[in-house]
């Protein structure tokens, strides 16, 4: 994450896809380079468990932290995954707890971050999307509430979706940083997104159009499931001059099995 051309965060994004269709996703965001140096940014640590039901990722559970230098936060929100209600909700500052001051009515037929990402990654991936179609969503963590608004623009050349969004706060953001649009930071805010589909689908960029300084995510790394290594064939092992690693690594090893787990996905933003 940087204003211009200055590192101030850091973002990683991890996702584990079991068989079944049911996602464990976990999102870090940590100062960097200015932001380390100068302060204002919060680490933050998400985590979500998601389910699919008739193809849609949808909530199990929610937890977020936010660590500052004096204190700490936690909350934990549990949903019907048939229905997306909030079934529990706790909310702890310093250890001890507290209540959201976000209005119930706000609350209903949100989601979490998480599921949100998940949610508009499938929207816009969908064959059938058009150019002009868009879709909203409400998103709640626990302290702040806001709609994505997310615009199909197209792919690119290189099979990229090409989107446009706008985060609307609507309750909780004293400033947004330049991304949404608040009292203090009326809109309209533009965010030009470039995002890779597929399974380990994230975005490349996005750029806002506010501000000299025009605030920015861009996608540094993105490591998909590794492939599997596989022993040489007797005859290559026999011809080839054995070193101690290949004997430990290939003696009287069975064909590797694929891992239990259907991907393991990385992504991490910051600035190159």
């Amino acid at each position: 994450m940087r204003f211009g051309s200055a590192t101030v965060a850091r973002m990683r994004l991890s996702v584990d896809t079991s068989p079944d269709g049911s996602v464990a996703a976990e999102l870090l965001l940590e100062p960097d380079g200015y932001g380390a140096l100068l302060g204002g940014i919060d680490r933050m640590r998400m985590t979500a468990e998601l389910v699919q039901i008739d193809g849609t990722p949808k909530p199990r559970l929610f937890t977020v932290r936010y660590d500052k230098p004096d204190r700490y936060r936690d909350i934990r929100m549990r949903f019907d995954p048939r229905t997306g209600a909030l079934l529990d909700f706790s909310y702890d500052n310093n250890g001890r707890p507290a209540a959201s001051e976000v209005p119930e009515a706000l609350r209903r037929d949100a989601m979490d971050p998480l599921t949100a990402f998940f949610q508009l990654r499938r929207w816009a991936e969908d064959p059938g999307r058009r150019p002009g179609e868009s879709t909203t969503l409400a998103v709640f963590e626990g302290r702040k509430r806001l709609d994505v608004v997310l615009h199909f623009l197209g792919s690119d050349a290189q099979g990229r979706l090409r989107l446009r969004a706008r985060l609307l706060g609507r309750f909780g953001f004293d400033d947004g940083l330049g991304f949404v649009e608040t009292e203090r930071n009326p809109g309209p805010i533009w965010l030009d997104v470039v995002a890779h589909s597929g399974p380990c689908g994230a975005p490349e960029s996005v750029v806002s159009s506010r501000g000299l300084l025009r605030p920015s995510l861009l996608l540094v790394s993105s490591l998909r499931q590794p492939r599997r290594r596989r022993c040489p064939s007797r005859a290559t092992a026999a011809a080839a001059r054995p070193t101690r690693t290949s004997r430990a690594r290939c003696r009287s090893r069975p064909r590797a099995r694929p891992s239990r787990r259907a991907a393991e996905r990385w992504a991490s933003w910051r600035t190159p």
